[in-house]
């Protein structure tokens, strides 16, 4: 539930490109991937790396809306 709701979030922040939260919702799914990773390695339990994986589709998708916005920005 918390993440599909991150993601919803982040969804609508990419519609209304919102530019200057980019850097923030990264940074949320870069600490998700650091306690995904800790928790996997404390736990070896296997759903952690399918979560984290998950996360990194995020970041990915997030990522490359922030690199397309961005050069959008310099080319206006």
């Amino acid at each position: 539930m918390l993440m599909s709701g991150l993601g919803f979030n982040i969804t609508g922040i990419i519609r209304a490109r919102a530019e200057p939260l980019y850097p923030a919702t990264l940074a949320v799914r870069g600490y998700s991937l650091l306690c995904l990773t800790w928790l996997y390695w404390v736990n070896r339990d296997p759903l952690f790396l399918v979560l984290a994986g998950i996360v990194l589709i995020g970041v990915t998708l997030t990522l490359a809306a922030y690199v397309t916005d961005r050069a959008r920005s310099f080319r206006a």
